[in-house]
């Protein structure tokens, strides 16, 4: 037997679920619904909806996904810089960053210790192949 949510979302007409969006948010209790929609749209919000239902979810703050990123550019740019030239991308970084030269190579060993157990090929290819 089908959950009740799919059940109705294939049955119902537009207007229903429509009806269904505004009972949700007019409820109180969903009050990120008009936001997820606006990124979303109906039909991804539905699907949304039917895998996280009930679920809890915890979003990066702006301020770890802006560390996040600066730690992988730290890593990448890192990895990516010839030989001779190491020293002067740590400072630059540094620079960029305003943080300490010893910092930026902290940061980079923590991320390639990390990088270590993951094939970034393979990682590409399962999200290329939706999987």
């Amino acid at each position: 037997m089908k959950p009740a949510l799919p059940l109705f979302l294939e049955r119902s007409t537009r207007r229903e679920v429509d009806v269904l969006y505004v009972l949700l948010v007019h409820s109180g209790r969903y009050e990120l619904l008009p936001e997820l929609y606006e990124v979303f749209g109906r039909e991804h919000l539905i699907r949304f909806l039917e895998v996280f239902g009930g679920t809890t979810l915890k979003v990066p703050s702006e301020q770890d996904l802006a560390q996040a990123a600066r730690d992988v550019s730290i890593y990448c740019r890192l990895s990516e810089a010839p030989r001779g030239s190491v020293g002067e991308v740590v400072g630059s970084l540094a620079k960029e960053y305003s943080i300490e030269e010893g910092v930026v190579e902290q940061i980079h060993a923590q991320m390639a210790k990390l990088m270590e157990n993951y094939d970034l090929r393979k990682i590409t290819r399962d999200l290329t192949h939706g999987r």
